[in-house]
């Protein structure tokens, strides 16, 4: 009995507990929760008064930083206010939070989202008093039903609306946005007996949705209202068989050159396809911009798997892709054979790819293999998982004990917590070339092996989570400081909605800390701001920047952007595009700069947006002489005005490399990312010999002076006595240097070098007096005649300017620099051989001297004899700029002949460092010069396609291509709403 009595009272105890955290959870009174309305005949919402205490859940999370984020629910269990918290200490109400109200009819359907802004105005006493009613409208995400509660309008913030129109089985049969309304065009679907849809495409007719949608009430009649005079197919959907026009035929050529590997349990390819009953056979799709279709067609094994997909492509070839699977349905390799009859150099290719998996079914490696070469396979990838399948190790480009880039990744709590960190604190080492700290609450450091320094950013967030600042700091010595260098972006502040309200930006011109960037963004509608930016405003503005930040050309508050009914952009003042159109499905199809005259960018997609073609059409010499760029895409192969660029793959891709008079090459260029997709470095397999010749020979003149500076100026005939030198035939000219009567400093060279390169140099020097072993110079003189002799030829990667006005060079390389070079090392400096040198010295991108790869190589030994300076192959330690140069500093003649430089190429190409928003932090980020013929890698912030077309006149695009949609790393904004908006309004 006792037992039994305790158990009753631990009973009521834990019920009555219960009892008051259930109690806890419904509203009060101070909670203040509006009673919104909004019914399908109504034209604005409403306000019937508040919940009465104890009628709504409230639910209250509460995060790692004491912020709370609280959650109204009705008793039907539908979200009906969230909020997150603002202030430090908000009020009971809605002040101090950020605040979401979802509003429903009286059928319980999601009727209207109202967004924060709009609500602080329907909740403060002084403004609702109807004067918000066109905020409200423009600003709130609204949906309408018909009596089948099927959804036939919804509206997204700052666009026109979308509606719908069913056929009497519930189907959409007609849509049609606020652009597509402007054009008296639609969308309309045709559907077979199974409900699949067969056709998509554009009709031409008056969209009034309630006419269209009273004649499908009434009828059975297929779309009776769109003749097919006034229907323009753009998708065509096949199904369950082949007997469709255009389709593509089975080919059977090449289904053994898929490879299982060291795979078990591997299916045999068939050697014809297996019925195709319930499945998609085909698809073709329309190119409005050249009127074609192109074809797809889709073969199927008897477990209903593609075993070969054939499709048509833009190029007017075709692309053919077989697959071979196990027993358990994973993907063992697919082979690829691509044909582009416009390449005259590549009209075909094939890409064989190969997967291999654990014993848990895990990738754990890939190879490819391309053009069936069997010496070229690589093994892009080797990947290592822990027990909870995440993976610790990531090897590219492997071979059995080496690899171009090994990524190791740890975790804390099942989240990415560092990438390569022992390489991040190990000062000097040289073991990766990019590594990660990762603390997505507090900030991240990050340091890459072209220069070895550490970095790191500082975050600070509001209560809702929203950056404030990412200060920027750098390990210089043994403290984290930004008295060097600064990229901190700050000021960041928002409205309730988030749109960012300003930012300022810290940067580097050349060695020199700025504020680059100091931005105020103002919306349509004041006071009642909307989520549409009509100006940015930029209060330090350069235009004439040349570090990609934003450039305000109008500089003046208007209305710098334009929209169309769709919400998307439509002009750009500050970027001078007078006309950004979007197609039919909405996606960004044109450019005009400054009018016409600027220059034209025209994209090609088909009719499922997948991008075809870029034009570029630059008309900087004048409309009658316009320059043609056209960019095609196919399965991954990229082609510019016919010539193969590269191939794209899951690591990078594989780059053409093209000699005049030898086959095409090919290398494999890698993406080392960071946590968010950002690609950071990328490397190369390629190896690449330059030598650079300065013979002083009149016959090689046009290329010496194109490359070295001080060639004209000193040559000389040899002198009576000169030595026999039998470097080149023949050996007539020499430089003549004297640092008294004629010129101080011979040929000189510059070369943009990276972290991982090297280089060897070497000359031939002769003298014949001893008068040479006197200096008649100051060091200052000696700097003075080496950049005037530089200036003249401007040498520059990016904003990195190693020659030239503003170049960094001509403040930082001083008497100084020049007496601690000719002395870094004794031995090469003695005093009774001549004042006379081969000269090399490495600036890094910050100006600062890699002492590793500079010094002098006197000239030693006796005279009238010829002696040779040589410097050994060394390795790069830091990317930057190598200067190398002969002088003399005696008044005496001192002779200098085939100066030989040797520049053998490391892995790195490039390397790209970001601010918080994307945009790039151009006085950090570098890369190789490779010249006009390399294709620059472009997949930039987040993994994403950077457009950076460039006209000659100085007009560029400088956008990314996030999908459907474009975004500006310099305003932090995408150019066109959320296609999605928030999803449907079943999802609340």
């Amino acid at each position: 009995m006792a037992l039994i009595l305790f158990r009753k009272i631990m009973f009521l105890f834990l019920l009555c507990i219960l009892s008051e955290q259930l109690a806890a959870q419904f509203n009060v009174a101070t909670d203040s929760v509006r009673i919104l309305t909004f019914e399908d005949n109504a034209n604005t919402p409403g306000i019937a008064g508040m919940y009465a205490p104890g009628t709504l859940y409230k639910n209250t999370s509460t995060d790692v930083n004491g912020s709370q984020v609280i959650e109204f629910r009705n008793l039907a269990g539908k979200l009906i206010l969230r909020k997150e918290q603002l202030d430090d200490v908000p009020g009971p109400a809605h002040r101090g939070w950020i605040c979401t109200y979802n509003i429903y009819n009286n059928r319980g359907l999601l009727t209207a989202v109202f967004m924060p802004e709009t609500v602080r105005d329907v909740t403060h006493p002084s403004i609702y008093v109807g004067s918000f009613t066109y905020h409200v409208l423009q600003s709130t995400y609204f949906y309408r039903y018909d009596s089948k509660d099927r959804l036939i309008m919804q509206k997204d913030p700052d666009a026109d609306s979308i509606e719908y129109v069913y056929d009497r089985d519930d189907r959409v049969v007609v849509s049609f946005d606020g652009a597509q309304k402007k054009f008296s065009m639609s969308r309309y679907f045709q559907y077979d007996s199974l409900n699949r849809v067969t056709t998509t495409g554009i009709g031409y007719a008056a969209p009034y949705r309630r006419m269209m949608q009273e004649i499908m009430d009434t009828t059975t009649r297929e779309l009776p209202f769109l003749p097919e005079a006034y229907r323009l197919p753009q998708v065509r959907t096949y199904y369950d068989n082949y007997n469709y026009p255009g389709k593509l035929d089975y080919d059977a050529t090449d289904i053994h050159h898929t490879r299982a590997g060291s795979n078990e349990d591997v299916e045999t390819p068939p050697a014809t396809p297996d019925s195709a009953t319930g499945r998609v056979t085909g698809r073709s799709l329309y190119v409005m911009t050249t009127q074609q279709w192109l074809m797809t067609t889709y073969y199927y094994d008897y477990k209903g798997r593609v075993i070969q997909t054939l499709a048509e492509n833009y190029a007017g070839g075709k692309d053919i892709i077989n697959h071979l699977y196990d027993t358990s349905g994973q993907l063992l390799s697919s082979y690829l054979r691509h044909t582009n009859p416009e390449s005259a150099l590549t009209p075909q290719s094939t890409l064989l790819t190969m997967y291999h998996y654990d014993s848990n079914g895990r990738v754990d490696s890939v190879k490819k293999m391309l053009n069936d070469d069997e010496s070229a396979m690589h093994t892009v990838v080797l990947n290592t998982y822990d027990v909870d399948g995440n993976i610790i190790n990531k090897r590219l480009d492997a071979h059995d004990a080496t690899q171009l880039e090994s990524l190791d990744y740890e975790y804390t709590s099942g989240r990415l917590s560092g990438i390569n960190k022992t390489f991040l604190a190990t000062a000097g080492s040289m073991i990766n070339w990019f590594g990660q700290e990762i603390d997505s609450t507090i900030g991240m450091k990050w340091k890459t092996r072209s220069d070895g320094i550490a970095r790191a950013y500082d975050y600070s967030y509001d209560r809702a989570g929203r950056m404030l600042s990412a200060n920027y700091t750098q390990q210089n010595g043994v403290g984290w400081t930004q008295d060097v260098e600064d990229y901190s972006s700050t000021g960041m502040t928002y409205d309730l909605n988030g749109n960012v309200q300003s930012r300022t930006n810290r940067g580097m011109n050349g060695i020199v800390k700025k504020t680059i960037d100091s931005l105020s963004y103002n919306y349509d509608g004041f006071p009642f701001n909307s989520d549409r930016v009509v100006s940015i405003t930029d209060r330090v503005n350069d235009p004439q920047t040349v570090l990609g930040d934003f450039k305000d050309y109008t500089h003046i508050n208007i209305f710098d952007y334009g929209y169309d009914r769709s919400g998307n952009v439509a002009r750009d003042r500050n970027r001078k595009i007078d006309t950004l159109a979007h197609d039919f499905n909405g996606l960004p199809a044109l450019f005009l700069f400054n009018g016409l005259t600027g220059g034209a960018q025209h994209y090609i997609y088909d009719a499922l947006g997948n991008k075809l073609s870029k034009l570029a059409i630059d008309y900087s010499d004048g409309l009658a002489s316009p320059i043609n760029t056209v960019d095609k895409y196919a399965s991954g192969f990229v082609y510019r005005n016919g010539k193969l660029q590269y191939v794209g793959f899951e690591e990078g891709r594989i780059r053409a490399v093209y000699t005049t008079g030898q086959p095409v090459r090919y290398v494999y260029d890698y993406y080392v990312k960071d946590d968010k997709g950002n690609t950071r470095v990328v490397l190369t397999t390629e190896k690449d010999t330059s030598v650079y010749a300065a013979t002083m020979e009149t016959a090689a003149s046009g290329v010496e002076n194109a490359l070295f500076a001080n060639i004209d100026n000193t040559r000389a005939a040899k002198p009576i006595g000169y030595p026999v030198d039998n470097t080149t035939d023949p050996n007539a000219y020499v430089a003549l240097l004297n640092g008294s009567s004629g010129q101080k400093i011979g040929p000189s060279l510059v070369l943009r070098v990276m972290a991982g390169d090297s280089v060897k140099m070497g000359v031939k020097a002769y003298y014949e007096s001893s008068d040479a072993n006197t200096s008649d110079n100051t060091p200052e003189a000696m700097v003075a005649s080496l950049l005037s002799a530089l200036n003249g030829n401007v040498i520059a990667e990016g904003v990195h300017r190693a020659t030239g006005t503003g170049s960094p060079i001509n403040t930082v390389f001083d008497g100084t620099v020049y007496n601690n070079l000719t002395n870094m090392d004794p031995d090469q400096n003695e005093a009774s051989q001549p004042k006379a040198y081969l000269n090399y010295i490495l600036f890094d991108d910050q100006f600062n001297i890699v002492s590793e790869n500079s010094g002098v190589r006197q000239v030693q030994g006796d005279a009238s004899t010829l002696l040779t300076l040589a410097v050994a192959e060394q390795q790069v330690k830091k990317t930057g700029f190598l200067y190398v140069y002969t002088s003399n500093e005696s008044a005496a003649d001192v002779y200098f002949d085939n100066l030989i430089v040797t520049h053998i190429s490391g892995p790195l190409l490039e390397e790209t460092h970001y601010y918080p928003f994307g945009l790039t932090m151009a006085g950090l980020s570098n890369q190789a010069l490779k010249g006009p013929e390399y294709p620059k890698n472009n997949v930039k912030f987040m993994g994403k396609m950077l457009d950076e077309t460039l006209f000659k006149n100085g007009f560029k695009v400088e956008l990314y291509h996030f999908g459907t949609r474009l975004y500006d790393p310099q305003t932090g904004r995408f150019l066109s709403p959320e296609p999605r908006g928030l999803r449907t309004p079943f999802g609340f």
